[in-house]
């Protein structure tokens, strides 16, 4: 049994914004985790009720949906905002996020676009960076009886 391994799980949101040509708006917080995203398409309310109910998520929605951004902001499992359409939030919303450290993306593409190119990043992981590999190998050899496996399967 492998151990569970938080960099290996998830992308930081300086890499998400990276992978998504996403211009940072708020740039606090970007070595936080993103492992799930929760897409900002319902009511105010609905909106803070389900991101409070998630973990290390980052939120897609429109740049003008200021109050799906207020309620992503109050939410404590929600480690980055991602706006879509290319819109810019309000100076209130940037300052709650740059109060909070929570990092603020923009991108230009619109929200089912952005949502599918955020899963690839995250499915897909780092397997191309090098040092993902190595600790990969590492955990491979401390925890797995490789040799039994490789000789099971011939």
């Amino acid at each position: 049994m492998l151990p569970s391994e938080r960099t290996l799980s998830g992308v930081t949101v300086g890499e998400l914004a990276e992978e998504l040509g996403a211009s940072m708006l708020v740039e606090d917080g970007r070595d936080a985790y993103v492992e799930r995203f929760s897409v900002g398409a319902m009511g105010a309310d609905s909106a803070l009720r389900h991101f409070r109910r998630t973990k290390d998520a980052a939120v897609i929605t429109g740049g003008d949906r200021a109050e799906i951004h207020t309620a992503a902001l109050e939410a404590p499992g929600v480690r980055c905002l991602i706006l879509t359409g290319g819109h810019r939030p309000s100076g209130a919303i940037i300052g709650q996020a740059a109060e909070k450290g929570m990092p603020i993306l923009s991108v230009q593409t619109d929200t089912l676009t952005t949502v599918e190119r955020a899963e690839d990043v995250v499915r897909s992981g780092r397997t191309r960076d090098e040092e993902t590999v190595d600790r990969m190998a590492e955990l491979l050899t401390d925890h797995a009886a490789v040799d039994s496996i490789l000789d099971w399967s011939r």
